[in-house]
This record gives structure tokens, sequence and C-alpha cells, in this order.
């Protein structure tokens, strides 16, 4: 009796053996076919003999006609029923599997992704010396790239003048005429008005404007958007219509941050207001009516330059500045009549303008002395000739709100690239006059 039972257990051993290799081919063969990772799958599959021996029965459907199960009892029949269903159960999971993995492992990439945005930005915000400096040098870097373009442009265009003016002489010697020299560029004055840069009662407006702007310094200072502490510069510009008295208002407003302190960075603004440094503006026929070491009303010509048009101003400034512990504010009136703009003359409108100049001292992440400045205009358009055609006065103005709002920004941009050059240079001066002493 023991005999044949141990006859049988190793016939069964041998069969479960036989089975194992048919099942591992049949399995190879159904899904060579499939997915690759199916079959990955099974290769990884912990316990080789273990996870053999629940499937070896499993994969083969004609299993039933088999010799070596005719002579099985019940238990086998149930065991193998058993297996059928981990079968079953284990041919779908894999690939359910799977794709759960890849879903987890796209989710968790992209949260990688976000908390390295998040730590590159916070350093790239970082209110840092180094990173301040940095975004100096790029801006010097730009601006004398931008400076070399337009050496060259300006090269071309002069010798394209050259031979014009040459053809010109050559025309004139040949048809011996003269003509008179046109005058197009004149203003065209318009009478029975006064003009407001002319106005003694609107320069003494002017002169109770700037002290109560200068009341106005804190309510402009607390506003929401100035609050944010970013490196980043911040600009807005916004037409904010009409207002009570029916006057059109457009509001800018821009923040920077600077590595030097308050003495130095005021110091270097006021200058360039003394100097009449605005970047893209060239002032000419500068007359001075009032200065002292805090104010000063001045009247000039300018005439600004863009790649594309060249627009003429008249300019009246009312200024003054206040230093306190520690900011420095410097308030402005300014009216600026165009006299040629989008490539015609212009006359009977203006432009009202309120800065407020705010110099906050700070300091860096590190506690390096730094300096915020925050910057608030209101600008206005409005007409004081009421002599000429109506139409033309509305063309004007609308001309004039266009070319307000479309260059506020590279206006911005350019003053404070100025700023930067009268720090730059006065920080190369005191280096040079250490350097001389030593």
């Amino acid at each position: 009796m023991s005999t044949q039972q141990s006859d049988s257990g190793l016939f069964v051993e041998e069969a479960d053996d036989t089975e194992l290799l048919i099942a591992a081919l049949a399995f190879l063969d159904e899904d060579s076919s499939g997915s690759a990772s199916a079959e990955d799958a099974f290769l990884s599959c912990p316990g080789i003999e273990s996870c053999g021996s629940e499937h070896v029965h499993l994969t083969k459907e004609d299993d039933k006609t088999s010799p070596t199960h005719e002579g099985g009892d019940k238990f086998v029949t149930n065991e193998k029923k058993n297996r059928n269903a981990k079968k079953r159960k284990w041919r779908n999971a894999p690939k359910e599997e799977l794709e759960q993995l890849r879903v987890a492992v796209e989710g968790l990439e992209a949260r990688l992704a976000g908390l390295k945005r998040r730590e590159d930005g916070s350093e790239s915000n970082a209110m840092t010396t180094d990173s301040m400096w940095s975004q100096i040098a790029d801006r010097q870097l730009k601006a004398r790239e931008g400076s070399v373009r337009e050496n060259a442009r300006l090269r071309a265009l002069l010798e394209e003048h050259v031979r014009t003016a040459k053809s010109l002489g050559r025309m004139l010697i040949k048809v011996q005429s003269t003509g008179e020299e046109s005058r197009s560029d004149k203003r065209l004055r318009a009478n029975g008005t006064s003009n407001p840069l002319d106005d003694p009662a609107y320069e003494a407006t002017a002169r109770q404007t700037v002290l109560d702007m200068y009341h106005e310094v804190d309510r402009i200072a607390s506003d929401p958007r100035y609050q944010e502490q970013d490196l980043a510069p911040t600009f807005y510009v916004a037409d904010l219509g009409a207002n009570e008295e029916g006057r059109i208002q457009i509001e800018v407003l821009e923040t920077r941050q600077l590595p030097f302190e308050l003495d130095v960075t005021a110091n270097a603004l006021w200058d360039m207001w003394i100097h009449r440094h605005f970047g893209p503006l060239e002032a000419k026929d500068v007359q001075g009516i009032e200065l002292t070491q805090d104010s000063f009303i001045r009247r000039f010509d300018g005439e600004m330059r863009t790649e594309s048009e060249r627009t003429r101003f008249a300019f009246k400034t009312v200024t003054r500045r206040f230093s306190e512990p520690n900011r420095v504010v410097t308030v402005a009136v300014i009216m600026m009549q165009p006299t040629f703009l989008n490539g015609r003359p212009s006359d009977g409108v203006y432009m009202r303008t309120q800065v407020w100049n705010i110099i906050n001292r700070t300091t860096d992440t590190h506690g390096n002395p730094a300096t915020r400045r925050l910057v608030y205009k209101l600008v206005s358009p409005e007409v004081f000739d009421t002599v000429g055609s109506i139409s033309d006065r509305e063309e004007d103005l609308h001309m004039l709100k266009t070319y307000v709002i479309g260059n506020a920004a590279t206006g911005a941009e350019s003053q404070n690239q100025v700023l930067e050059n009268k720090l730059v240079e006065s920080l190369a001066s005191l280096h040079w006059s250490r350097y001389a002493k030593d």
C-alpha cells in the first residue's frame, strides 16, 4: 500500500513538472503577440516555483483530458478550480496594476516638476544683492547691444542722408533755382485761448498741487499692488476713464529694487531730473525759471524718438523733493504739449501728469543696504483750445491718449535704465577715487 502511494506521489510530482513546463510555454505563446509588460510581470513574479505551482494547470484548457487527472481525487479537482480562478485574476491584474503605476508615476513627476519650479521661482525672486546686480548687469548688456544696433542704423541712415543731400545739391545747381526754406515743422498757434505752459495761473496751481501731492504719499504707498516684495519689477498701466470732473485719467504704477543705499539712489534720481535725462527724450531750449536745492520750475522743448516715429513736445515742470529718515519723496506736475504728433503738427491739446517717486530704505535677504523705488503717475490728456475745429481737437486728444498708453512701458524702462546707468557710474567713480588715493 505504501509502495503504491509513493509511486503515485512520484507520478503526480513528475506530471506537475511536465505541466509546469507546458504552462510556461503556453503562456509565452499566448502573450508573445500581446503586451511586453505582461511578460515582464510574469518573469518578475516573486518565487518562480510558487508562482508556477499556482498557475501551472491554468494555461492549458485541454488539461481535463490529460491522463494525469483521470485517477485524481476530489481534492485535485477542487484545487484545479481554485487555480483556474487565480489564473483569470492573475492574467488581468498586471495590466491594470501597470496602468495604475503609470498614472502614479506621471502624477509624481508632475508634482516634482511643480516643486522644482516653485524652488527655482523662490530662488530667482529672492531679494539678494547678487540677484539685483545680476539683473542690472543683464539690462546693461542689453542696453549696450541695443546701442550698437542703433549706432549701426544711424550710421547707415547718415550715409543715406549724405547721398540724398549730394543729389539734391546737384539738382539745385542744375536748375539754378532757389526755394524758400520749409517751415512746416513750426507750431500752428491758436489765438484767443491761453496756453497752460505760458499762463501764470497754471503755474500757481501747479505749485500748490505738488504740496497737496506730498500729503497723499502714505495713501499711495499703501496701495496693495505695491505690497509684493518680489525682486521682479512690477508695472501696470490702466485707462481709468473720466473722473467726476469729466477729465480723462490714465494710471501708471511701477516698482523697482536697487542694490544701493537710500542717499545714493535719491541723489542719482534728483540729478537725473535736474539735467533732464529721461531716456529717449532729447531736451533743448531750456529755460530755468526757478531752481533751489529741493525744488525747480523749468520749461523746455523736447523730442522723443522711437524706431517708427518722432514726436516733439513743449514741457513745463514744477518739482519738489522731500527728505525723510527712511525715504525720499519727489513729486512733480508736468505739463506737456505735443507740437508734432503722428507725423503732423498738433496744437490745442496738452497732457497734465502728476508724478510720485517714493524711494524707501530697505535691505536684501542678507541684510545688505538696498532701496525700493515706487513710482505712481496720473496722466490726464486735456484740451485748452476751443477755437479750432471740434473734430480736430477730438482727434488730437485721441492720438495723445493712444500715445501715452502705448509708450508708458517703454518710457518707464528707459528712465529706469538711465537711473541705473547713473548709479553704476557713481559706483565706478567712487572705486577709481579710492584707487587713486591708495
